[in-house]
C-alpha cells in the first residue's frame, strides 16, 4: 500500500516539478540578462562556456580575410553598377549623337534648298526689275508724248500691254489718254483694268 501511495504522490508532483523547473530556468536566464545589462559579467562569454549549447551563443568567427572578401564583393557590385550606369549613359549619348547627326544632315539639306530658292528668287527679282525698268521706260515715253499721239499708238497695242503701261502712268495722264482713244476701245480697256 505504501508503494501505491508513493506512485500516486509521484504522479501528482510531476507537473509541479516541471513548472518549478521552468520557473527556475526563467529566473536563471533573467538574472543572466540583468547582470549583463548591469555590467557585472558578459553573458556571451559565460554562455559560450556551457558545454553542448555554447556554440549557439558564440559570436561568429570573422577573420581579416572574410572582411576583405566582403569589402571586395561590395566593391565589385558597386563597380558593376557604375559600369552598367555608364554603359546606359553611353547608349543614350550615342543615340543623341545620331539624332544630332541626322538633324545636322537635314539642316544642311534645308540650307542647300533654301540657298537654291534664294538664288531662284534673286534671279526672278532681277528679271522682274529688268522688266519693270523696261515698263518704266515705256511709261516715260508715253507720258512725254502728246495725249493724241499716245492714244493713237496705244490703240494699236494689245490690251494687256496697254493695261500694264496705264497701271504705271500717272492717273491724270491715263485719264487724258483714255479720252483721246476710240470710246469702244477705251471702255474695253477700262473694263479690263477694273478686274
Amino acid at each position: 500500500m505504501l508503494k501505491i501511495m508513493k506512485n500516486q504522490a509521484g504522479k501528482g508532483n510531476l507537473p509541479l516539478v516541471f513548472i518549478l523547473l521552468c520557473v527556475l530556468i526563467g529566473l536563471l536566464i533573467g538574472s543572466v540578462y540583468l547582470f549583463d545589462v548591469l555590467g557585472i559579467f558578459d553573458k556571451e562569454k559565460m554562455l559560450t562556456k556551457i558545454p553542448g549549447i555554447g556554440g549557439f551563443f558564440a559570436p561568429p568567427k570573422i577573420t581579416y580575410e572574410d572582411v576583405k572578401i566582403e569589402e571586395l564583393r561590395k566593391l565589385k557590385q558597386s563597380v558593376e553598377l557604375k559600369l552598367a550606369e555608364l554603359e546606359d549613359k553611353d547608349k543614350k549619348l550615342t543615340a543623341k549623337d545620331k539624332k544630332i547627326e541626322n538633324r545636322d544632315k537635314e539642316l544642311l539639306l534645308l540650307e542647300e534648298e533654301l540657298e537654291r530658292k534664294k538664288q531662284a528668287l534673286e534671279k526672278r527679282e532681277t528679271i522682274f526689275e529688268d522688266q519693270e525698268a523696261k515698263w518704266q521706260k515705256l511709261v516715260q515715253y508715253y507720258e512725254g508724248m502728246k495725249p493724241d499721239a499716245a492714244a493713237a499708238i496705244l490703240s494699236q497695242m494689245d490690251d494687256q500691254i496697254v493695261i500694264e503701261i496705264f497701271n504705271r502712268m500717272k492717273k491724270t495722264q491715263v485719264a487724258i489718254t483714255l479720252m483721246k482713244m476710240d470710246p469702244k476701245r477705251a471702255s474695253e480697256i477700262s473694263r479690263k483694268m477694273s478686274r
